[in-house]
């Protein structure tokens, strides 16, 4: 099935965060300008979801949220995830809270397991899981989560080992993701995440060249994060608009060929490395 060593997975972050990203992300799969997309089930209406098992040569993740909106569960089954509001724990609470030994590991497990059962019920095949924030590998948190994917057999997730460091918001990743990297042994994972749309701002193809270059260079197997929409958001620093314009219109595949880079999803991938 794969002719080379070098393979790429696009994935849209944030299916079901707002109808702008849902149409963006639908549109883009439809056009097979992407490989795989991630879905927020908490925030995600089941409507959304009915045009996603038809999509072909597209891969199906859970984007786990714990940082933004309600649980699926019941509250009252999983109060150590929320604040008096009774919405989930700000992403700093979440962390001091773990580290505080305030979150329940069964709580969180049902969480997780009642997002992942969510998608499921409505018939997407979960090809694999990435998360808000990549709030899995963060510390404190991230190996509760991991060790709960783990546990329910969970084979593949995102590896947030970061390719560009420009804005003081990866390094925080970069310096995150330390204590959870030891953990990625028990999972399939790509070697390296490109968020290069995400960190300057903008889309275009002197990026996208550069970022894709550079990422294969060193690795054989890349993701590439990215978070399109028709409109963009007030309340968010990403320029949508244009990551979308530029999957939609680009000639970024011709680069790819030239390179004899692969684009896969996250089905296609199952090589542990």
């Amino acid at each position: 099935m794969m002719s080379n060593n070098k393979f790429l997975i696009i994935n849209c972050d944030d299916f079901g965060w707002d109808k702008f990203a849902n149409e963006g992300i639908l549109i883009l799969a439809a056009k097979q300008k992407i490989s795989s997309l991630s879905i927020m089930a908490n925030l995600v209406e089941s409507d959304d979801l009915k045009k996603i098992p038809d999509l072909n040569n597209i891969s199906s993740g859970l984007h786990l949220n714990l940082t933004v909106g309600k649980p699926i569960s019941p509250i009252s089954e999983v109060s150590s995830l929320v604040d008096e509001n009774e919405v989930f724990l700000s992403q700093k609470a979440l962390i001091k809270n773990a580290f505080l030994g305030k979150i329940k590991t069964n709580e969180l497990e049902k969480e997780i397991l009642a997002q992942l059962n969510f998608l499921k019920e409505n018939h997407i095949k979960v090809s694999h899981i990435d998360s808000h924030k990549h709030i899995h590998q963060y510390p404190f948190i991230g190996p509760m989560i991991l060790n709960i994917l783990k546990k329910n057999r969970i084979e593949k997730i995102r590896n947030c080992r970061l390719t560009n460091l420009s804005h003081y918001k990866m390094k925080i990743v970069k310096i995150f993701t330390l204590s959870t990297n030891s953990y990625l042994k028990h999972f399939t994972t790509p070697q390296c995440l490109i968020p290069d749309f995400s960190v300057l701002g903008k889309a275009d193809l002197e990026i996208f060249k550069n970022s894709i270059s550079k990422a294969f260079r060193k690795y054989n197997v890349v993701e590439f994060m990215t978070h399109p929409a028709t409109q963009n958001r007030d309340d968010s620093y990403l320029n949508r608009v244009d990551e979308f314009n530029f999957w939609l219109n680009e000639d970024w595949k011709q680069f790819l060929d030239e390179n004899n880079i692969e684009v896969i999803n996250y089905n296609q991938f199952g090589k542990r490395l």
